[in-house]
């Protein structure tokens, strides 16, 4: 069997096919691949508790943020400088938080008292929409043949993403106020 995958070009971009056999007999990423991402989780390395949930929540949208932030603002000057490939990479760096958020989530979800099960509830709602506009405008920028965008109607995406995600410090605020409240009684 051939062990070493072969490369198609594609865009200019080189991705490693592999055949399906080789696929079937490799060894499960969890046996491979244990690295030490516990960065990309920040508060929520001192304790599952609402409160670090909160700051997570804080820190992750506030990335999430900045980067449609740059991308809309390059779509708003007309500007053609940017490559298709790196508005692709934004989104689906955006993307990769926001699935992260929903997976952290559903982890809250499955192991939460029942009068934060709304919070989270609503905070799920937010990562859905988010995400679904963000699935959309990543297809939008896969594959050879990329359609030039209007930039208003990448403008306006954007926003939506950016209105969901601007719900999101309200809230975590609001459950800090409330665990805080709820500790001094």
């Amino acid at each position: 069997m051939n062990t070493q995958s072969s490369h198609v070009q594609n865009s200019g971009q080189h991705h490693p096919v592999q055949d399906d056999q080789e696929r079937l007999n490799a060894p499960d990423i969890d046996t491979i691949l244990q690295p030490d991402l516990t960065h990309r989780y920040g508060p929520l390395t001192y304790g599952t508790t609402i409160w670090n949930l909160a700051e997570y929540l804080d820190y992750t949208t506030l990335r999430a943020n900045s980067v449609l932030n740059l991308i809309r603002n390059q779509f708003e000057a007309g500007s053609k400088n940017l490559k298709y490939d790196h508005i692709y990479y934004s989104f689906l760096s955006v993307k990769m938080d926001i699935d992260d958020v929903r997976s952290v989530i559903d982890v809250f979800l499955a192991e939460t008292a029942k009068a934060e099960l709304d919070f989270l509830s609503d905070l799920e709602g937010i990562i859905l929409r988010a995400g679904g506009v963000l699935s959309l405008l990543c297809d939008r920028f896969l594959g050879d043949d990329v359609p030039r965008s209007n930039h208003e109607v990448m403008i306006g995406a954007i926003d939506s993403i950016l209105l969901e995600l601007d719900k999101i410090e309200p809230m975590t605020r609001d459950s800090r106020i409330a665990m805080h409240t709820s500790q001094r009684a």
